[in-house]
Formats: C-alpha cells, structure tokens, sequence
C-alpha cells in the first residue's frame, strides 16, 4: 500500500508540475505578445481548477482501467 500511495503521488505531482509549466507559458504569452490586451479575468482561479483538477482526473481513470498501474516493484518502490 505504502509503494503504491507513493508511487500516485509522485505521478500527481509530475503531471501537476507539467501543467503549471504550461500555464506559466502560456501566462509569459499573453504578457509579451498580447501588449494592449486586457488581460484575462480571474487568471489565477482560471489556471488553479485545471492544474490540480486534470491530474486527479487522469489518476482516478487510470484507476478504474488498471488497479494495479501504481503497485511498482516493493523493493525500492519505483514504477513498473
């Protein structure tokens, strides 16, 4: 149980890394290319819900195909 909890959270945390990676990109764009526009409303809430909601989402589905896709090898707890 320990190697498999370990093993979802550290896919969580590398795709939610990924994600604000992404949304920091996309930030840089709308400040250096899009000068005279007004920007976008409640950015931060905007980019927190898919940030931290997709990789749920993607773990949960990935879960219900695969119950065993997180077991990992209990020697040193890595992924299969």
């Amino acid at each position: 149980l320990g190697c498999k909890v370990s093993n979802i959270l550290r896919y969580y945390f590398i795709m939610v890394s990924l994600l604000w990676n992404g949304v920091d990109a996309y930030n840089m764009n709308l400040m250096l290319l899009k000068v005279f526009d007004q920007g976008v409303t409640n950015f931060t809430m905007k980019a927190v819900i898919p940030s931290w909601g997709l990789p749920v989402l993607a773990i949960i589905l990935i879960l219900l195909v695969d119950n065993d896709a997180f077991d990992g090898i209990y020697i040193d707890c890595t992924f299969r």
